[in-house]
């Protein structure tokens, strides 16, 4: 009985973390705005399950025995050496072209607005091919590369570790400290590493706690010497092209300097149980009530065919400027990035949310027909990228987000005939 258990478990495994995520999504919402949109994320809920149900029974299960593994090249070495070397250089142009070092310009600060500039020119002040090169460098490539290293050589990974691991903690960004070491613990602990997976996972929440650390000047210096620095910031930048309104020479941030362990982990909590549906609810607030539904006018091929013109709604940016006025008065240009279904209904109303759900629904189910059985592998190349969507559109998630590169990878450098789980 157990085992028929768990082998109906790995048949549907991504798609049972997809719905634990959009279940998470729903509390979030409820606790958000309570009922009122309760009943518009429950039928994305019930659409996607009724879709998976209906594809698995007519479509999968028909054509189970059908192998789409075309590679078999998982002793390349110099394609693997080439990936790593375009890693490498990438990292180097990226800090080359910023001009400092992110981590150091920000220790230096103690204002949060400057923090928040230096945080956000990192990956937003990038031209179009450096932009895509460092996209997939972090989404995909670093956590390939940490990956394949450990598995196949072991002698350069630490060397490669240490590297990696210092451009991603310039990039500032939380998530990518994360996400690029989740594929490798799940392999260490698959491999029965058990004590170098506990280590990568500790020193990953240390080096989020760092940058949490080191983004709150509340956190590592006096309200005096803050304040100190706040006005000559004010002075110096009175005249550049940046707004700075009177009152921004406060600081802001939602971690107190007391009770600091504390205050990171209600954020952590936040951030992965609340934050996604509360983003959620904003949209269903705004749209379309202030926002209308694009009728798919910022999809070039439906306006195309629409005999329409292609429109560039970027309503992530409107919503986040009329959540938050004060910061977009600052000249801070904040994103309020929503899980990938609201892009569709953002076009299309509640048949946004049906067709949001068909294709993911066929994303999942292609990806479990190609990782079969290799439950560890399937969790390994994907988790990550499931998880983007509670925050990114499918579309980018899987092209500059670099899901469809990483399992570019996995055809790559994945034997076809390696024991499974």
């Amino acid at each position: 009985m157990i085992n028929k258990t768990l082998l109906k478990f790995k048949k549907h495994t991504l798609f049972i973390l997809y719905l634990l995520m959009i279940i998470g999504i729903c509390f979030g919402v409820y606790n958000s705005s309570g009922l009122v949109h309760i009943q518009k994320i429950i039928s994305y809920l019930v659409a996607l399950v009724l879709i998976y149900i209906l594809v698995n029974k007519y479509i999968i299960d028909k054509n189970r025995n059908v192998d789409i593994t075309f590679m078999n090249n998982s002793n390349n070495d110099v394609l693997l050496n080439i990936v790593i070397g375009v890693s490498l250089l990438t990292c180097i142009f990226h800090l080359l072209y910023l001009g400092y070092i992110p981590v150091w310009e920000t220790y230096k600060s103690l204002y949060g607005i400057e923090i928040s500039f230096i945080r956000e020119d990192v990956l937003s002040k990038l031209n179009t091919t450096l932009n895509y090169l460092v996209a997939f460098n972090l989404n995909a490539t670093i956590p390939f590369i940490f990956y394949q290293t450990f598995k196949r050589k072991k002698r350069y990974f630490v060397i490669l570790y240490i590297i990696l691991f210092f451009y991603l903690l310039n990039v500032l960004q939380k998530s990518y400290l994360l996400f690029a070491i989740l594929p490798l613990a799940i392999l260490m602990f698959n491999q029965k590493y058990y004590k170098l997976g506990i280590a990568t996972i500790v020193l990953s929440t240390l080096s989020i706690f760092f940058i949490i650390w080191l983004s709150n000047p509340q956190l590592r210096a006096s309200s005096t010497e803050i304040d100190l620095y706040a006005k000559k910031y004010i002075s110096k930048n009175i005249h550049a092209n940046t707004v700075l309104a009177p009152q921004a020479i406060l600081p802001k941030s939602s971690v107190s300097s007391q009770n600091v362990v504390l205050s990171i982990f209600i954020g952590f909590y936040n951030r992965i149980a609340l934050v996604p549906g509360h983003v959620v609810s904003k949209w269903f607030d705004y749209i379309p009530q202030k926002l209308p539904y694009t009728h798919g006018y910022n999809i070039r091929p439906i306006a195309l065919i629409s005999g329409k013109n292609y429109q560039d709604y970027n309503y992530s940016r409107m919503i986040y400027d009329l959540e938050f006025p004060e910061d977009a008065k600052n000249g801070l240009k904040g994103t309020a990035n929503v899980a990938h279904f609201m892009n569709d209904y953002a076009s299309f109303g509640f048949w946004g949310l049906f067709f949001s759900a068909l294709q993911v629904v066929i994303i999942i189910q292609l990806l479990q027909h190609i990782f079969k059985n290799n439950i560890s592998d399937l969790i390994s190349f994907n988790l990550n990228f499931m998880l983007a969507l509670s925050s990114t559109a499918l579309t980018t998630t899987l092209f500059s987000g670099g899901w469809a590169l990483m399992i570019v990878y996995y055809f790559l450098f994945n034997h076809k005939n390696e024991i499974t789980d």
